[in-house]
């Protein structure tokens, strides 16, 4: 099923809402070349894969979620991240064309650098580093630098959350590259069996590292997975951020009434290379 927006939909969007998308979606973009920068300083040890051009397959998502919800990720989390921690530490009133940045979401954005940077006022101390980020506070259960490796404690932690009838949902960001993991499929299959409150949000930008989607899958869309897995499958365009709002918000409603595990399959590009290097 693909889904598309329309002007209805965005006159429906609340306004404050409308502006915190578009603020978080901006200021991610923004962090993503600072850091680059930095990198490109020498200030940055280690691998760092960066976002810029996906910032909205995170931002619109995660804004269609509760704060209670969890979210796990891949290596390429920063965006991720840096929208479900906002999402939380952020106060909810606040209105990006009303007022100053928050004092919140300016240490959101140092601790996260930090972390980035293996320094000690970053969330884990400095040791997660670019690949490695989580804040359990915030709902963030973790990123993986294994491909697909995030998948299963997704499934896990969705059985959890179903056990405890909590109502929340959990979305597992994985790239195009991972839905031939066999552990993709495990915990595919699990989820459709045990109907869990699961959503496999993949972020397709058709070539995963340099290969393209139609030269590893045998399927013409990603998310035609799902029909074997009796898991519901979704496309979106990944520049469409109110219809990606729009479809998460309906897909992890119909999960808090015991709807139907998911698989969205959003189109989208990365700008800039696998791993951007000096």
């Amino acid at each position: 099923e693909r889904w598309e927006s329309d002007t209805s939909d965005v006159e429906q969007l609340d306004q404050r809402q409308a502006a915190r998308l578009l603020f978080d979606t901006l200021a991610i973009n923004r962090f993503e070349h600072a850091l680059l920068e930095l990198k490109n300083a020498g200030a940055v040890w280690g691998p760092v894969h960066t976002s810029v051009g996906q910032e909205a397959t995170a931002s619109a998502a995660v804004a269609a979620l509760r704060p209670t919800d969890k979210v796990a990720a891949t290596y390429r989390s920063h965006h991720q991240f840096l929208a479900k921690v906002l999402q939380a530490q952020v106060p909810a009133d606040w209105h990006p064309a009303e007022g100053e940045l928050p004092p919140e979401a300016q240490e959101v954005f140092f601790r996260t650098m930090a972390e980035i940077m293996g320094l000690s006022p970053g969330y884990c101390g400095g040791r997660g580093g670019s690949m490695h980020l989580r804040h359990m506070e915030s709902g963030f259960l973790g990123s993986n630098a294994i491909v697909g490796g995030g998948v299963p404690l997704a499934a896990g932690a969705a059985y959890a959350e179903k056990f405890t009838q909590s109502g929340n949902v959990v979305v597992c960001y994985i790239g195009d590259g991972a839905v031939n993991q066999g552990a993709f499929h495990e915990a595919c299959n699990l989820a459709g069996l045990w109907s869990l409150p699961l959503i496999v949000f993949v972020e397709n930008n058709r070539y995963a590292v340099a290969t393209r989607v139609q030269d590893a899958c045998a399927v013409e869309h990603l998310s035609q997975r799902a029909s074997a897995y009796a898991m519901d499958g979704f496309i979106v365009d990944g520049d469409d951020a109110i219809a990606i709002h729009g479809l998460v918000r309906e897909v992890a409603e119909r999960l808090r009434n015991g709807g139907t595990p998911a698989i969205i399959e959003c189109e989208c590009y990365r700008r800039y290379h696998h791993v951007p290097c000096r």
